[in-house]
């Protein structure tokens, strides 16, 4: 493989890998990995080499980024993703294919010390087979696994021998340690000091997790993400930079209690951290004025949290003459005249909302805090604005009905917003839904396939597996025609 001039990953002591999923239906993963930015800048703070390798990107579509919110061509994405998961099973199985042989050309031309992979529940089998490969490849090298999987299928991961250790919720304190230590530069004697790990005892080969790890108070204290750490392979075999600068977090965590959601697990708590103002503003100045970045996408669980702060960071936005659009997730509830003018002002272009559900039965079911009347009440004022808006809508709840189902493919046409993004229900570990299952007996093994877009997975209990499907690829099919005469008009 040929490696871009000025890029060094060879012997790095940790290769954070992005796993294969999107590439295998053919789209790709573009995003920076903040947490694994993160990551990487303490490491590096501390005297230990690392890098992120992305292999989750299809050559065929690179740089064609179907979510971006200013792309002139429209994809389908919804009904292409769901005719496309099929595939992802017997991809991942199949270590012939061109996306495990890249990944093996790379742990071979790299040769890290530790591979650390950054896992969510739908890319475990992916997890699992890179993890394989790696021991396979090297067999000396240590694997780390962290991400939401991690903590919420702790005990599942760690069935996979060729895992070593997990990272269990933030991460940037912890991999300092366990590097170290994994590198023999630590001054611990034993693997168990390390506060919020999950191992495998040597001696019984049990599984043990440590002390949970305390969360970062002051998360101004963590490093701006470094952004040059990240590489993939092209079109032509050579190892290039991947150059991703949109994507910021300003906050971490999310105070709602929707019963899908594992905010709450991932982030270890119910209450947001917040970054200062003058902290974001910073990183929005190094991304702007130094990578020449424009847009950004703002990846807080709820970005209008706080509407003081908001505010202010859109003042300061403003008053710093950025000149840059963005977008962000917001709740209907959090929303005014005032905060979306300024919003506007400071260069937002499109707000996120999440609404779910077309039933106020499903919807307090869910505990999404919110009703029909709350949600309709408020579109004047979001088509006021000026900003475009996005909704978010779920369907396949537990329990619900056809009835209740068209109710929310109805708010297409009723709320009309400029887009919208059609899922399906997922019971993900860590969320409250899927413990509520599990203790009723009806969550079975069929979870560890789900996926937003994946029709097969039906946890109504009332509308059977034929019919949701047909419901779901129609559901598909009518936000992709909505979305289409969006983009186009």
């Amino acid at each position: 493989m040929e490696i871009e001039e000025g890029l060094s990953i060879k012997n790095p002591d940790i290769l954070f890998v992005i796993p294969p999923v999107l590439r295998f239906l053919g789209k790709s993963s573009e995003s920076f990995p903040l947490g694994l930015g993160s990551m990487v800048s303490c490491l590096k703070a501390n005297g230990i080499s690392a890098l992120i390798y992305n292999s989750d990107i299809c050559k065929a579509t690179r740089r064609k980024m179907w979510y971006w919110p200013a792309r002139k061509q429209f994809e389908g994405i919804h009904t292409s993703f769901a005719k496309s998961w099929p595939r992802y099973d017997s991809a991942v199985k199949n270590k012939k294919n061109d996306g495990w042989r890249e990944i093996r050309s790379v742990l071979e031309v790299t040769h890290p010390r530790i591979v650390g992979i950054s896992s969510r529940v739908v890319d475990i089998p992916s997890s699992f087979a890179l993890a394989q490969l790696a021991k396979e490849i090297l067999p000396e090298t240590r694997v780390i696994v962290g991400g939401p999987s991690a903590i919420t299928c702790s005990d599942y991961l760690m069935k996979c021998r060729a895992i070593d250790c997990l990272v269990l919720g933030e991460g940037e304190n912890t991999i300092v340690e366990l590097a170290g230590f994994l590198l023999g530069r630590a001054k611990n004697k034993r693997l168990g000091d390390i506060d919020g790990i999950c191992y495998r005892d040597a001696e019984t080969g049990q599984t043990v997790r440590s002390n949970p790890r305390s969360l970062i108070a002051n998360i101004d204290q963590i490093p701006f993400p470094d952004r040059e750490s990240m590489f993939f392979v092209d079109e032509q075999q050579r190892i290039k930079r991947m150059n991703a600068f949109a994507d910021v977090l300003t906050s971490r965590g999310c105070p709602y209690p929707c019963m899908f959601c594992c905010a709450h697990a991932a982030w270890g708590t119910k209450k947001p951290r917040l970054r200062s103002v003058e902290n974001v503003i910073e990183e929005l100045k190094i991304l702007h004025r130094h990578y020449q970045q424009k847009f950004f996408i703002f990846w807080d669980d709820l970005f209008t949290y706080d509407r003081k702060r908001a505010i202010h960071l859109c003042r300061r936005i403003i008053e710093e003459n950025l000149k840059i659009s963005w977008l962000c997730l917001v709740r209907i509830n959090t929303l005014d005249a005032e905060l979306l003018e300024i919003m506007k002002e400071a260069g937002c272009i499109e707000i996120q909302i999440g609404i779910e559900s077309g039933s106020n039965r499903i919807l307090k079911l869910i505990k999404k805090s919110l009703t029909i009347e709350m949600i309709k009440s408020a579109v004047p004022l979001i088509k006021n604005s000026g900003i475009k808006w996005r909704i978010f809508l779920m369907i396949g709840f537990p329990t619900e009905t056809e009835k209740e189902i068209a109710e929310t493919i109805g708010l297409v046409d009723e709320l009309n917003p400029d887009f919208v993004d059609l899922g399906i229900f997922a019971p993900y570990p860590g969320t409250p839904i899927h413990e509520e299952l599990k203790a009723q007996g009806l969550l079975g093994d069929s979870f560890m396939k789900s996926d937003m877009y994946n029709p097969e997975i039906n946890f109504t209990g009332t509308i059977s597996k034929k019919v949701f499907r047909k419901i779901a690829m129609d559901g598909f099919a009518l936000v992709d025609q909505h979305n289409e005469r969006a983009y186009r008009s």
